[in-house]
């Protein structure tokens, strides 16, 4: 099952609409992680098996140094609204989807 972790800079509001679509997800700020250092977060990531979700692409790009891990999408725009980035997400999860080899939540 993929489990996602949306950083500071995204809305804390998609990990529902992430439910929705069967995703586990839970956000920065409801983990106690808000104002936490990229390497926490990071850590917290590799820690529970969550892909990080972010729009802070340099940084964490630099913590990739590890042959495995849950994964990295990046939003290459900052400054979304909820709106925005929920579309920016959605294709993803789709082509998540279609590789098959990942189980969404409840399928």
């Amino acid at each position: 099952m993929i489990r996602l972790l949306p950083d500071e800079n995204i809305s804390p509001s998609l990990v529902n609409k992430l439910g929705d679509e069967g995703v586990y997800a839970e956000a920065v700020l409801h983990v106690g992680l808000s104002g936490r250092s990229d390497p926490d977060i990071w850590k917290h990531a590799l820690d529970n098996d969550f892909a990080v979700v972010t729009t802070n692409a340099r940084d964490f790009i630099r913590l990739l140094s590890m042959e495995v891990h849950p994964g990295l999408i990046v939003l290459r725009e900052s400054g979304l609204t909820r709106a925005e980035q929920w579309q920016r997400i959605l294709p993803v999860l789709e082509e998540i989807k279609g590789f098959g080899r990942f189980e969404l939540h409840g399928e």
